[in-house]
């Protein structure tokens, strides 16, 4: 009892002298005036030396040629167009620097104009701090501003670094070279209800620094209006952002942000994560910006509640890739383009996605789940046009799982999106064509769809494309002239594609990711920009009976583990190799013909296998088989003549089998590149290698007596 007794009286006394110190300070802090018609000290800089901690300097009218630097406690206020200005000689410096002691400084009512570059760069004094901002606040510092104007400063409004503290309100942060407000080393800021336009960027923020910004309005930064990134820190309220450049708010580098209440209208893009960087994006509204939200890398967010608005072409409303993960929830969402696409190998969860414009809804790996249907699913069958329902994707809700839409000929404008098992047909007789401005038909979740006999033409995106875990049947189709793929297949999904033909689509015939696989069967790609056919990670395809092209690139390209099983097909006259195999990719082809293709006619490097019979590799313009790392070809019964390089051509640690072949009318039959290191094997019977311009370069007779 006594202790506490002793604590108590103790604790009374400390704060009473803690107010009589307070109280005196506040008896004897002076106001300093600074003028240029000869009252008081004609300088800033003087009147801030000759005061006393808690002082006052009270700044009149008038441009103030200098460079201030302030290490007490003080206020400095401004009175009408009190203007600092930096003075020729002073490259590389702030107009003002504070601390790096412990200190508090007052800033209100003063114009910050001009700060010079450095004789290189925007720093006198890098590791100081001292660069050519308005204000630069370094180490224990605290600073507070309002009412306050940063202009026209080489490396921008305000610099904080190593620890500084800051409050930044009701200010104007313009026309800087630089950032408005910089932020680095675990520096932090309140910046509330500025203006702040036309710089570099609005705000930025490194190296775990941390702001809230509330009530701001950013305009016509040259690259973001806010970039977070190096583990930064922010909560972003209220604010609007608008002529952005690049995006309206940028997360990299596992920073953090609490995105909330904000306008972000007519900018680059709306909200970027990059990296590990992590979200909570909630009741924003966002405007033409070509992307509403976008995660990259690892990033994460949870986005809620959002009015995501996008009318001008190539609108998206949110967009996920990589390994990027979200909840989304309760979004309304009018774009032109994509509502929701995900090329993320992650599950995105949510529901309640309201989803309207002229856009395809969903995209890629995606749950329908995430959208609200248009009309509550009842039909068995549906005649469309139907004057119940405004567009196809009305209809298509509409219907119940296993049910029927059937078309009238024509030409119908939209994308459609599938997210049950359907079947579209033809009413009558004649041709039927949809046409997107993104994607005519995309599959998400349980889709799964047989359609038959139309035209899937002229979209701006793909074709088809089926995510996640759909599946489709695809006959007596044409899908063509597409800006995107003709057929796109995502995460785990399946295509069947029978007597098809995919003509002039700009990025690819056909491409499978994931472990989405394919079975294509008399079907012709022809004419594509891209690739015919191309398969990447876990994907297969079987390819029978069909033709692959004029492609401007490779007939068929495989990587990663992808693999084919191609029968009775022919890849010829593609403008790169006719088959390339790249990674650990696998291939079985039997009974088809590569021929006439400008690069190679088979293409083999890094650890692919490739078995090949009864086949023709004819007239290529580079080597008919081309085979180089710790690849591996077992060649039987092919005729391989023609080709304006070596018939086969190999090198390093090639494992090669040959049996019954005609290598006959190349340049060169049989050719192994710098013989001396090849550790690889070569062996064979019964093939014939002759009439070649020479059959054998760099086989030693013992190889070349065992190949016959």
């Amino acid at each position: 009892m006594t202790n506490f007794r002793h604590s108590a009286v103790t604790f009374i006394f400390l704060l009473a002298v803690t107010f009589m110190v307070t109280s005196a300070m506040a008896a004897t802090a002076e106001t300093l005036i600074v003028s240029k018609e000869g009252e008081g000290y004609e300088t800033v800089q003087a009147a801030i030396e000759s005061a006393e901690a808690g002082d006052t300097i009270l700044i009149r009218a008038g441009i103030y040629e200098e460079n201030l630097v302030i290490t007490k406690d003080l206020t400095l206020q401004g009175e009408e167009t009190a203007e600092i200005k930096a003075p020729p000689e002073a490259k590389g410096l702030p107009l003002i620097a504070i601390g790096p002691d412990n200190i508090s400084v007052n800033i209100i009512g003063l114009t910050f104009r001009g700060a010079i570059k450095a004789e290189k760069g925007s720093c006198r004094d890098i590791d100081a701090g001292l660069c050519a901002s308005g204000l630069t606040a370094r180490g224990e510092a605290k600073v507070a501003v309002k009412s306050s104007i940063f202009t026209d400063n080489y490396m921008g409004g305000l610099y904080l670094r190593n620890g500084a503290e800051a409050i930044v309100e009701e200010s104007q942060i313009t026309d800087n070279r630089g950032v408005g407000v910089y932020l680095r080393n675990s520096s932090s800021a309140t910046i509330r209800n500025n203006v702040i336009r036309n710089n570099s960027r609005g705000i930025r923020v490194r190296d775990e620094a941390q702001v809230t910004a509330i009530g701001n309005t950013i305009e016509a930064s040259r690259n973001e209006g806010i970039e977070l990134s190096d583990n930064a820190v922010a909560t972003i309220k209220d604010t609007s952002i608008v002529d952005s450049d690049d995006e309206a708010i940028r997360l990299e580098d596992s920073s953090k942000g609490t995105i909330e209440g904000n306008s972000l209208s007519m900018n680059g893009g709306g909200i970027g994560l990059w990296d590990s960087s992590q979200g909570t994006v909630i009741g924003n509204n966002i405007e033409e910006s070509q992307v509403g939200v976008v995660l990259f890398d690892q990033a994460e967010a949870t986005v809620k509640n959002n009015e995501i608005t996008q009318k001008s072409e190539q609108g998206i409303g949110i967009g996920l890739l990589d390994s990027a993960a979200a909840l989304l929830e309760g979004n309304e969402i009018d774009v032109s383009m994509i509502g929701v696409y995900s090329f993320s190998e992650k599950e995105i969860t949510g529901k309640g996605n309201r989803i309207g414009g002229s856009c395809v809804e969903l995209f890629g790996n995606l749950d329908g789940s995430l959208r609200i249907p248009k009309f509550q699913a009842a039909e068995e069958k549906i005649v469309y046009p139907d004057e119940r329902y405004s567009s196809i994707q009305a209809a298509v809700d509409a219907l119940l799982p296993g049910g029927i839409l059937a078309l009238e000929p024509g030409q119908y404008e939209g994308g459609v999106t599938i997210t049950k098992k359907l079947t579209i047909e033809i009413a009558g007789s004649g041709t039927a064509t949809l046409r997107s401005n993104s994607v005519a038909l995309s599959l998400v979740g349980n889709g799964d769809l047989a359609i038959s006999g139309f035209k899937l033409t002229g979209s701006y995106g793909d074709g088809v494309a089926i995510g996640k875990s759909a599946k489709a049947s695809i006959e007596n189709c044409e899908i063509s002239e597409n800006g995107g793929v003709g057929l796109r297949l995502l995460g785990s999904s399946r295509a069947k594609v029978e007597n098809c033909t995919l003509r002039g689509n700009e990025d690819g015939g056909i491409r499978l990711e994931g472990s989405s696989n394919a079975t294509v069967v008399g079907t012709k790609i022809i004419g594509t920009d891209g690739v015919g056919i191309r398969l990447q990670d876990a994907t297969w395809i079987e390819l029978h009976e069909s033709t692959v092209t004029g492609s401007k690139y490779e007939g068929v390209y495989l990587k990663d583990s992808s693999r084919a099983t191609i029968s009775d097909s022919e890849v010829i006259k593609n403008g790169d190799d006719g088959v390339a195999f790249r990674d650990q990719s696998r291939a079985n082809l039997t009974e088809s013909v590569i021929r006439g293709n400008e690069g190679r006619g088979l293409s083999l490097a890094d650890e692919t296998v490739v078995e090949m019979d009864k086949g023709k590799i004819l007239e290529n313009e580079e080597e008919g088989i081309y085979l180089k790392d710790s690849s591996r070809a077992t060649l039987a019964s092919n005729v391989i003549s023609g080709n304006r390089d070596s018939g086969i051509f190999l090198m390093e640690e090639v494992r090669l089998a040959l049996e019954g072949n005609s290598v006959t009318g190349n340049e060169i039959g049989v050719e192994l590149h710098y013989p001396s290191r090849f550790q690889g094997s070569i062996e064979g019977a019964d093939n014939h290698v002759s009439d070649n311009d020479r059959d054998y370069e760099g086989l030693t007779e013992e190889m070349q007596a065992g190949l016959i």
